[in-house]
């Protein structure tokens, strides 16, 4: 194979039928510290969308002065001394101090002040402005890594919050409406057992006696289980059809 380089310019490559390659250099590649690009809300223009920081920033100055007001309060706090005029006070490195009032009136007069800085107030603020950051870009303590005894699923919040505007009224409404007057524990009898081959889910555990005794009403042998999908109700494949529409009549399914 003719030379295709210079000579003193190969290094680093090698030749593979006149073809060059080069040669994998290894790199370091951080990996202590990993860091994640989350994408917030879009925001045209911005590759990562809204910034949190932005969102916040009043919150994040009146803290800077907050803490700043506290610090000044605690560095200029401490003891005072008073003294009469002609009294003096030797000073040197030995643990006791030796002071000269001149008389007994003028001894009356030496006194130690302890100056607190009260900052109660500041951190209670400085509680609140802190609490409406987080509330501002929606930091719970979970996210934070914090014990959180209201932490509960989005599904759950979800019916919570539907509880709270009536849905469990609205859904038995509409059940009663539905069933009529027919008393919960009329005695029906079930149909001639015959292979239950299909089902339909999605009805609450607490109807399911019901739901079956309604397809029983109507004639068709019904059976109640569990599934992988949760509670089932199950018949023939032949009554398939005829059974939702019997439950969805009756509310049992939607």
């Amino acid at each position: 194979m003719s030379e295709l380089w210079p000579e003193g310019q190969s290094e680093g490559y090698e030749a593979h039928d006149g073809v060059l390659e080069p040669e994998r250099i290894p790199f370091y590649k951080p990996d202590i510290y990993p860091v994640l690009l989350q994408k917030n809300v879009s925001v045209f223009g911005r590759f990562l969308g809204d910034s949190d920081v932005d969102k916040i920033a009043d919150q994040q100055n009146t803290t800077n002065r907050i803490e700043a007001k506290i610090i000044d309060k605690l560095v200029k706090s401490g003891s005072y001394m008073s003294l009469p005029d002609d009294a003096s006070i030797k000073a040197d490195a030995e643990d006791m101090k030796i002071i000269r009032p001149g008389n007994p009136a003028a001894a009356q007069l030496i006194n130690v002040y302890d100056m607190e800085g009260r900052v109660q107030q500041d951190m209670a603020y400085l509680e609140q402005v802190y609490q409406e950051a987080r509330q501002v870009i929606g930091i719970t303590d979970s996210f934070q890594g914090r014990h959180d005894a209201t932490a509960t699923s989005g599904k759950a919040k979800e019916f919570a919050a539907a509880e709270k505007a009536g849905l469990g009224k609205i859904l038995a409404d509409r059940k009663a409406a539905a069933k009529g007057a027919a008393a919960e524990d009329e005695d029906v009898k079930a149909p001639p057992a015959e292979p239950c081959t299909a089902s339909i889910p999605g009805i609450e555990v607490m109807d399911l006696e019901d739901a079956a005794k309604a397809l029983w009403k109507a004639g068709i042998y019904a059976e109640t289980g569990m599934g992988c999908t949760g509670p089932l109700v199950m018949m023939s494949e032949a009554n398939l059809a005829k059974s939702q529409e019997i439950l969805k009549a009756a509310g049992y399914i939607g």
